[in-house]
């Protein structure tokens, strides 16, 4: 009988039937498999929107119930606290006879606690949202918006779809929520009127546990017609006898399927319950960093604002540890002088706790020896966490009536020479501190400790400010006395020397109308020195009036004026065009009238004279690598020029390169120049050659 199965026995016409039929079996489970597929998609993506549009009648059931009663009160408790947003109703607080607390509870609120008891238990979110939402953690997501809009533009009434939240799939509904005349309770202060769109309320239903129930069942049908077809090949192939053994086989593979999947839900739950405890304990974190930010952020805005002194900030700031790290008590000091410690900032828990009277808790907590568990974080300049002192090598004990400390956590404080110079300590933190705690703590020290320094340094800049000042009214002051006290001489000098010159001239040699003319030419040089002092002393005190100043127009005037002054003389003027800086107008013509008027000056003996005015792009040496690049303006002539050797002198107050019967001048023009163009901001400095010309180059 075997013999006459085996496929070589086969007549070639039944060989070929066998393999038709093999080939139409394969085919028909493939299809029969796609269609099963997309048959337990669909119905997975139907059960999934039942089940949003249950939830979604429950919450929509709630709310009207609650909407059309007014709202609900229920005693008021952490969890549920008087709603602020109810605030404009009289009756949102009430007392029972019996003295319980009441708050009014209006159906959003109500829906959301339902909600967040359903995603708490079930895994369903739901959420009530709205475009102009009242209560901020209402506003909606960005498929949410997407929807709300959907619904105000194309009068949509359902939307649906399966969407990614937190790297999970979800199936999600939303449906608009119409404005009812019970609404306009709470909602008719945002302008909502009956029968408007004011928002609407999402549900979301996890789609994994439902993807599992159908992986697993397509797995299982898999499995089943896999198994179905390779009977269906034994049949054709073997015959009945190797049907029983195929159902044999596949019972053996559904209980091996059967116990994977066992252990699969097994490894299931005890996956999630480490991420429950993990997501548990980020949350502690995170309160952890929320309350150190807001206690950070308002010590930092304080001290910007100069609102507190040191004794405050310490306060603040031992507040700010007692709350992030969640202690009983705590305490900030200094090392004096004498080497001992100083407590200089209790909590007022501490203070209250302790068993002897406050004025002399501060008198035993000043000239304290440093030792002990306290002490250690000074003596090794490191923080210390101690969770059981009594296991402590260091420890000395408290005296008594102190407050009992049972956990500790210190950290030294650091100057800026990274010298200790005191302590911030906290204690008796329930559970426990950890490394985060230690952390938060170091943080908060270096802001006390970058507050001091910032108020010294604040100080140090007000009592610069006072000397500035003063310097500045003994320069006005100096300036007044130049003004009128030196002038009046000169001009007594100038005046009878004229009157000397006019009266006795036929009385008086050549030599004596020399030393005349020679006072009266000393007098007018004195008197433009001081024009010149006077003009340095307002550039410098003056204030600033910046606009977009067009620099080749100011100097295309400067050198009209020059030419004017001197016009047989030959020079050629070569000025770039649309130079424009932000700037004051005023200062700038100052400066480019003096570089110009020294460049005209100082060609007066070169035949033919030659003076640019431009910009190039030049390396910022500024920065450390050079690599930047920053417009630079210049004025070049090729006229007497000077020795580099003395440009450190070129732009000090009456320092002169050239002497004054050569090229006349006061020395006060190029510290002009120098000071105007430090007032913008920029940099000026200069290259020359001895007979060759000179360079002057500056930046705004």
């Amino acid at each position: 009988m075997n013999e006459a199965i085996k496929p070589e026995r086969y007549p070639l016409h039944l060989k070929q039937y066998i393999w038709a039929l093999m080939v139409v079996w394969t085919a028909f489970i493939i299809l029969v498999l796609l269609w099963n597929y997309n048959d337990h998609k669909r119905e997975t993506h139907n059960i999934a929107y039942h089940y949003a549009t249950t939830s979604f009648e429950k919450d929509l059931v709630y709310r009207r119930w609650a909407a059309h009663h007014g709202g609900v009160y229920v005693p008021v408790s952490d969890h549920t606290p008087a709603s602020p947003y109810l605030s404009h109703i009289k009756e949102r607080n009430l007392t029972t006879p019996l003295g319980r607390q009441l708050t009014l509870m209006n159906p959003a609120y109500m829906t959301r606690q339902v909600q967040e008891l359903g995603q708490k238990q079930y895994g369903l979110r739901g959420h009530i949202t709205s475009l102009t939402p009242i209560r901020p953690e209402n506003a909606p997501d960005p498929w949410e918006v997407k929807v709300l809009n959907a619904f105000q533009q194309d009068g949509a009434t359902e939307i649906s779809s399966v969407e990614d939240i937190d790297n999970a799939s979800y199936m999600r509904l939303m449906r608009p929520m119409i404005t009812e005349k019970n609404c306009l309770k709470c909602h008719a202060s945002q302008g909502y009127k009956t029968g408007d769109i004011r928002g609407g309320i999402s549900v979301s239903v996890p789609m994994a546990p439902l993807w599992k129930l159908t992986k697993s069942r397509l797995v299982s049908n898999f499995s089943g017609y896999a198994i179905l077809w390779f009977a269906g090949l034994s049949i054709i192939l073997l015959g009945g006898r190797r049907l029983v053994l195929n159902f044999q086989g596949r019972e053996r593979a559904e209980d091996a399927l059967k116990k994977a999947n066992n252990e699969l839900e097994l490894r299931v739950q005890e996956r999630t319950s480490e991420l429950e405890r993990n997501l548990e304990e980020l949350k502690r974190t995170e309160d952890r960093r929320d309350k150190e930010f807001t206690a950070v952020t308002d010590i930092i805005n304080s001290i910007l604002h100069d609102e507190l002194d040191d004794a405050e900030t310490e306060k603040r700031v031992l507040n700010a540890c007692l709350t992030a790290t969640d202690s009983a008590y705590g305490m900030i000091g200094v090392i004096n002088e004498h080497g001992k410690y100083d407590t200089t900032t209790y909590d007022s828990q501490t203070i209250q706790d302790c068993a002897f009277p406050e004025a002399l808790t501060w008198e035993l907590s000043t000239g304290m020896a440093i030792r002990g568990v306290w002490g250690w974080p000074m003596l090794h300049g490191k923080p210390l966490i101690c969770n059981d002192l009594s296991a402590h090598s260091d420890r000395c004990g408290c005296p008594e009536g102190h407050v009992p400390i049972e956990r500790f956590l210190g950290v030294p404080l650091k100057n800026k020479e990274e010298d200790v110079v005191g302590m911030v300590a906290v204690a008796n933190k329930s559970g426990g501190y950890s490394k985060a705690d230690s952390d938060i703590l170091s943080r908060l020290a270096t802001i006390m400790m970058v507050s001091r320094q910032h108020r010294e340094t604040m100080m140090q800049l007000k009592a610069k400010s006072t000397a500035l000042e003063v310097s500045k009214k003994e320069l006005e002051a100096f300036a007044y006395s130049i003004s009128h006290d030196l002038r009046t001489p000169l001009r007594s000098m100038e005046g009878f020397s004229m009157a000397l010159l006019e009266d006795c001239s036929d009385k008086l040699d050549e030599q004596g109308k020399g030393y005349i003319d020679r006072i009266c030419k000393a007098t007018g040089r004195m008197a433009q020195l001081i024009d010149d002092i006077l003009k340095l002393s307002r550039i410098t005190r003056s204030e600033m009036a910046c606009k977009t100043v067009n620099l080749s127009l100011l100097s295309q005037d400067i050198v009209s004026e020059l030419k004017k002054e001197q016009p047989e003389r030959q020079a050629e003027f070569i000025i770039s065009e649309s130079l424009t800086v932000e700037g004051d107008e005023r200062l700038l013509k100052i400066a480019l009238e003096n570089l110009l008027g020294n460049a005209w000056k100082f060609t007066e003996k070169k035949q033919p004279a030659t003076i640019t005015f431009g910009a190039c792009q030049m390396q910022n040496m500024s920065n450390e690598d050079g690599s930047d690049s920053e417009l630079v303006y210049f004025v070049q002539d090729n006229g007497a020029g000077f020795n580099m050797a003395y440009a450190e002198k070129l732009f000090g107050a009456f320092q002169r390169l050239h002497s004054s019967d050569e090229f006349p001048g006061t020395g006060i023009g190029l510290a002009t120049v120098q000071r105007i163009i430090h007032r913008h901001g920029g940099r000026i400095w200069a290259e020359a050659e001895s007979g060759k010309g000179a360079t002057f180059y500056f930046t705004i």
